[in-house]
């Protein structure tokens, strides 16, 4: 019985521990992050010193402390049917561990103990191996704590001692500094296993040195990203490439959507789902085991397979059975194989769900139990077999990205110069000449964003309702789109089979789905970031960082390191190419142009893709105000959507239990909001991505211009201009003596000091600033030529290129900017030091100093 991820609380929970006192039915409970506390363990505790029928109990990531643990531990002493206990991510300390230890001494029924991050130290940990000179019942012990350095010198060697005197143990989660008691963990391992007379315990071994040792092997991962315009249908394109039926209900995207999958292994099969549990160092390891085995898999020893494997198969059948989407799960991991599958799972004993309907044997009423130690030594198996099968696969992280234009500011944070691009538009647009201008304005955003952040991808053009298309029109778009390619001249893969520049879709029927599928598999294939070899350390730093998701979305580069270190990647330079391999591939969010940013390390992407688009959303489709009105915020809602000035009342409603501080400083300092310190009002700040549109402005002053024709100016970069305007003048001792600044989509007054005026306008190509008071012109030109290179280095990558020109009274029309420099144009240069007088003012500065030396 599965109830993850609710917020149950003591209440709930103890209620929970007080029905399963009476349970006769009930084997399988995960009560994971459920955000219980030592009250409702305590109660739990005293159920399992009744109960008779609980086989799998988990109780990670709750709040679980020295106290609740100390009572479950207890309790394991009384209990002789629980075989496996998760209490992850609880902080049980070591008092718990040494209760643990001696319930291990008397306990007969427990095979697997898992306790990682779970605040144990040297003293705790010994004492558990330690139980295992009496405990003969264990397989599997996980006790790894956060930013453990490794066991050294003599604890070291007394958990040696009690892992070579142990003969059943097949699996601990713990490693010692000294190679050579890695080693002799390593081979008492296996040793155990043949003990058994386990199938292929030599390459099981084998398989555990690979998993602990620094081989390296094709890292075999692609980022595939999917682009375009509003309900062109880009959900419902990844949906059907991974093999779903087309859903006319499907929400809208908010911000952006991140799976995992898995190609079919060329042939334009399908591709898979993963399971989120999945881990990427098993599978990786099993690769390079698949790839040192060299007889094939129908000649190997298999005397003791059948009866394991019937069971093996009786048994997760049962699981499988249960869920309709099963078989789009990849089950790589042994994690996924003793408890992911088993939530899918609605177990009931006496209903025989375990039964096998191609079996001869008789049906029983229970399901028969297969033990830990078959459990993990098939899974390896079953591991090297993925592998074989799966030699050519690739895994994909697919990136939904919403297509309203107000989620186009946030885009820049998360597109990077490797993947693949797949840009949806909607074929009936294209051709319609009503809608055919305004479908190209976002085909041109989004080839020219691909253009400017990664140039080198390759780049899909997917044209859905096709099969609401004649043939005519699918040629008259294909004329377009060449037209449109031939000026925009990104890297775009052509349909070589139908001959056209693009791919005719149709979710509905499927129509084209295949030959985009195979297509985009050849450019992933040959891509060579793809195949780029890694350390298999990496990818178990990959899992440990997924793991702590579960925990904490983000964490501290330093804590990063900690587990860098834990793996033995101590070299600096190293650290940082790894997790710059795992940012650029999307499995993380690490920013750093800056050093505050490069402090931070988002390990749950999809969470800060959630959190910031609670905010900046489109409020004709996402959001209702009748939610905002039941709590008194409706005019806080209508203020943020309104004018884009929020305030703190609402940002701490939106984002209820969840670190508002780190979010509005990641906001600030990736310039999607800044601090509004101009009225009395409450606590406010600016969303820029949310101002409105403003008709006929009137800038006055005297010009400057940014020209951006001979490139591309994307969306963002004006509003991120006004962001840093803002936050300057809201740096003013007296701001609230300025003019409230005036703030549309298109155009802005800010006034920076007193009777420093600007004017800034946004037109097609060009940012047009206008200064009022010639004696600040000179000051103006210099900041926000310097704010501009600022977001260019911070947010676009150093990708935009611009022309500056600067108004001459005298000819009464721009010059650029070296002209106008060499000149020494009044009023444009004199007065101050120009941006070359100060280099590196606005590269990798942080916010607040940039924002100081603009005085």
């Amino acid at each position: 019985f599965d109830i993850e991820s609710s917020p149950l609380g003591n209440l709930v929970g103890g209620r929970i521990g007080e029905v399963l006192k009476t349970n006769n039915t009930l084997a399988l409970l995960s009560l994971y992050d459920c955000q219980l506390g030592d009250e409702a363990a305590v109660i739990i505790a005293d159920t399992l010193r009744v109960n008779r029928f609980l086989v799998l109990l988990n109780l990670s990531a709750n709040r679980i402390g020295r106290k609740g643990g100390s009572e479950l531990a207890k309790a394991l002493s009384a209990n002789s049917t629980l075989e496996e206990i998760g209490l992850d991510f609880n902080e049980i300390g070591d008092s718990t561990a040494l209760l643990l230890a001696k319930a291990l001494k008397e306990n007969t029924s427990l095979l697997a103990l898992k306790l990682v991050h779970s605040g144990l130290t040297d003293k705790g940990i010994v004492a558990l191996f330690e139980s295992l000179t009496v405990n003969r019942t264990l397989r599997v012990l996980a006790l790894l704590p956060e930013n453990y350095p490794g066991l050294r010198g003599p604890l070291a060697e007394r958990v040696v001692n009690a892992i070579t005197h142990n003969n059943v143990v097949l699996r601990v989660d713990i490693f010692c500094v000294d190679t050579a008691f890695e080693m002799e963990i390593t081979q008492a391992l296996g040793a155990n296993a043949e003990r058994y007379g386990l199938v292929n315990s030599k390459e099981n071994v084998r398989f555990e040195e690979i998993l602990r040792g620094n081989r390296k092997a094709p890292w075999n991962r692609a980022r595939l990203m999917f682009v375009g315009q509003g309900k062109a249908g880009k959900t419902a394109t990844v949906r059907s490439l991974l093999g779903k039926k087309f859903d006319p209900a499907w929400i809208s995207t908010v911000g952006a959507n991140i799976s995992e999958s898995i190609t079919g292994g060329g042939g334009g099969s399908r591709w898979k789902k993963l399971n989120k549990e999945s881990k990427f160092a098993t599978g990786l390891a099993a690769k390079v085991m698949a790839g040192r085995m060299k007889k094939p898999d129908h000649q190997r020893d298999r005397k003791t397979a059948p009866s394991m494997r019937k069971r093996l198969s009786r048994y997760f059948r049962g699981f499988t059975q249960s869920s309709p989407e099963s078989s789009d799960t990849n089950d790589l991991d042994s994690t996924a194989m003793q408890n992911t599958e088993r939530e899918t799972l609605d177990y009931q004993i006496s209903n025989n769900v375990g039964s096998d309907p191609l079996s001869e044997e008789p049906k029983v009423n229970t399901i028969e139990k297969v033990t830990l130690k078959e459990m993990d030594y098939a899974y390896h198996e079953r591991l090297i077999t993925d592998a074989r099968r799966d030699a050519e696969s690739i895994s994909l992280s697919l990136w939904d990205f919403g297509g309203q234009t107000v989620f186009y500011s946030m885009h820049h944070i998360y597109l990077t110069k490797f993947g693949v691009y797949v840009v949806i538009f909607d074929l009936r647009e294209l051709v319609s000449s009503d809608t055919r201008e305004k479908s190209l304005e976002y085909l041109r955003f989004w080839l020219n964003s691909i253009q400017l952040h990664s140039p080198s991808a390759s780049v899909f053009l997917a044209g859905t309702f096709a099969a609401e298309c004649k043939s005519s029109m699918i040629s008259s778009a294909n004329d377009i789109l060449t037209r449109l390619i031939d000026v925009s001249e990104p890297f775009v893969t052509k349909n070589r089979n139908e001959s056209l520049v693009y791919f005719p879709i149709d979710n509905k029927t499927e129509m084209g789905i295949a030959q985009l599928r195979s297509s985009i598999e050849m450019a992933i294939e040959t891509d060579p970031s793809v195949s780029q070899e890694v350390s298999i350390r990496w990818m178990v730093l990959l899992d440990k960082l997924m793991a702590h998701r579960s925990k904490n979305p983000y964490m501290t580069l330093s804590d990063v390191f900690g587990f860098c270190n834990e793996l033995r990647i101590t070299d600096e330079r190293e650290q940082n190419e790894c997790l710059n391999l795992f940012h650029e591939r999307g499995n993380i969010i690490h920013l750093t142009a800056t050093q505050a940013l490069n402090e931070i390390v988002v390990v749950e992407p999809q969470w800060l893709i959630e959190m910031l688009g609670l905010l900046i959303r489109d409020s004709s489709i996402h959001v209702t105000e009748e939610r905002f009105e039941k709590v008194g915020l409706a005019d806080d809602f209508q203020s943020t959507f309104q004018t884009g000035i929020t305030t703190r009342d609402y940002l701490d409603f939106i984002w209820t239990n969840q670190p508002v501080e780190f979010l509005l400083d990641l906001m600030k300092r990736t310039l999607l909001l800044s601090d509004w310190s101009f009225t009395m009002d409450k606590e406010q700040y600016l969303v820029p991505s949310l101002l409105k549109m403003r008709q006929e402005p009137k800038p006055k002053g005297i010009k400057f211009t940014f020209d951006f024709s001979h490139s591309f100016l994307p969306r963002g970069v004006f509003q991120r201009l006004v962001c840093l305007c803002v936050a300057g003048a809201a740096k003013h001792p007296n701001s609230l003596s300025l003019c409230e600044p005036e703030l549309f989509e298109n155009y802005a007054f800010i006034e920076i000091e007193k009777n420093f005026c600007l004017h800034l306008l946004k037109c097609t190509h060009t940012i047009e600033i206008f200064v009022e008071d010639d004696s600040f012109a000179s000051r103006g030109l210099r900041i926000l030529i310097s704010m501009l290179r600022k977001l260019n280095y911070d947010v676009m990558g150093t990708g935009l290129k611009w022309q500056g020109n600067l108004y001459d009274r005298e000819r009464e029309d721009l010059v650029s900017y070296n002209i106008a420099r060499e000149r020494k144009l009044k009023p444009w240069f004199g007065d101050y030091p120009s941006v070359e007088d100060k280099p590196g003012m606005s590269k990798h500065t942080d916010l607040e100093s940039f924002l100081s030396s603009m005085s």
